[in-house]
């Protein structure tokens, strides 16, 4: 049974097919937040299982039973594409949907059924708030080292630009089809930076004592333009193992998503945590799956953290909320672009870091209270 996907949640006059729903979740990786530290390539890598788990979401709980694969051919420009000021490289996924009267999945590992190659002129276009305006061209790249899967690799085409981005103007993606002349665009403000208030300005450590068993909070502003908040410890430690080989390695301690109620900016927000669930995701996440991996660590000291925020616009919010998998009864969900002329999603993101050291006496209590082998402080 052929299935395709109902229209989408703006109304863009476009009525999406099945195979267009495989092209829109190959781009959603793109909206997921870099880590410090890491490359582009160990990017793509890491979250293509996410990209499976999503292509099962969006064919199998948002589509029904009606296509026709006699049909008129449409040129349809599917975008993903997430900008932030961390970044001074922007990447853009561009594909087209593709139809035909054999097996899509074939298609799908021909790179041509899906990608418009050099056919295409892609800019993005600063806004500032004085009026001057600011246009950046994208060039196609290739992306190398894809795993197999329902696309083609082991390379992959993508578009790419090198620019300084200034929170407070305002940024238009515009694609146009150097053959069709067919024009496609979508426009997006900046995440602006904001005040955390707790921890204070002046706070230097943070104390997760086991002593402490009450609910505790961080503390924040909400920023311009910012919906979604995530915020995490990152907890970095240094790792001694047999023969004497030191790494730094780190866990992720992730908490509550919150959501802004405007997007002014200076909203008082805070996310609850307690202290033992940091000793919760130390004991789970930081020895190895392999025993004779962790008999090796001879033992392991902590050295800081950082307190991460990262916050999408509202439109990737939305996205995102409708792109979750569905519950309860009703297992179809609205779908979301804010593409004109095409589908997809264009938006912004930020993520704020903040570094502090770990406090002697949550040092202690990892040494003296957990078996994964942290060395007393000195």
């Amino acid at each position: 049974m052929v299935r395709s996907c109902k229209t989408t949640k703006k109304n863009t006059g476009i009525s999406k097919s099945w195979t267009t729903c495989i092209a829109e979740v190959a781009g959603i990786y793109l909206l997921l937040p870099y880590k410090q530290n890491q490359t582009p390539e160990d990017y793509h890598m890491k979250y293509l299982s996410s990209l499976l788990l999503l292509l099962v979401v969006l064919i199998f709980n948002a589509c029904e039973t009606d296509f026709d694969v006699t049909a008129d051919y449409k040129d349809i420009t599917v975008v993903y594409g997430i900008i932030s000021q961390n970044d001074t490289i922007h990447t853009i996924r561009i594909n087209k949907a593709f139809l035909g009267d054999g097996n899509a999945l074939e298609y799908a590992q021909v790179p041509d059924s899906s990608t418009y190659g050099a056919g295409i002129a892609v800019t993005l276009e600063e806004q500032t708030m004085s009026g001057a305006v600011n246009i950046y061209s994208f060039d196609t790249i290739t992306i190398s080292g894809k795993d197999s899967g329902l696309f083609y690799y082991p390379n992959h085409l993508v578009y790419r630009t090198h620019c300084i981005l200034n929170p407070k103007s305002k940024y238009s993606l515009k694609i146009r089809n150097k053959l069709s002349g067919n024009e496609t665009s979508s426009s997006t403000g900046l995440v602006q930076d904001f005040s955390v208030t707790k921890p204070g300005s002046g706070t230097k450590s943070l104390n997760f004592k086991k002593a402490t068993t009450t609910a505790q909070k961080f503390e924040w502003l909400s920023a311009v333009n910012g919906r979604l908040y995530q915020p995490a410890i990152h907890f970095y430690y240094k790792e001694t193992s047999s023969p004497g080989d030191t790494i730094i390695r780190m866990m992720e301690w992730p908490f509550g998503k919150k959501r802004s109620t405007t997007l002014s900016g200076g909203d008082n927000m805070s996310v609850e945590y307690l202290n033992a669930d940091f000793y919760n995701y130390c004991n789970t996440f930081i020895p190895y799956s392999d025993a004779a991996a962790e008999q090796a660590v001879i033992a392991r000291k902590a050295d800081h953290l950082e307190l991460v925020f990262t916050v999408v616009a509202d439109d990737l919010s939305t996205y995102l909320d409708v792109n979750e998998p569905a519950t309860g009864v009703l297992m179809e969900k609205p779908d979301f672009t804010n593409i004109v002329n095409g589908i997809g999603i264009f938006s912004a993101r930020y993520q704020k870091y903040l570094t502090y050291q770990l406090a002697k006496e949550t040092q202690m209590d990892l040494s003296t209270g957990t078996t994964l082998k942290f060395v007393k402080p000195q």
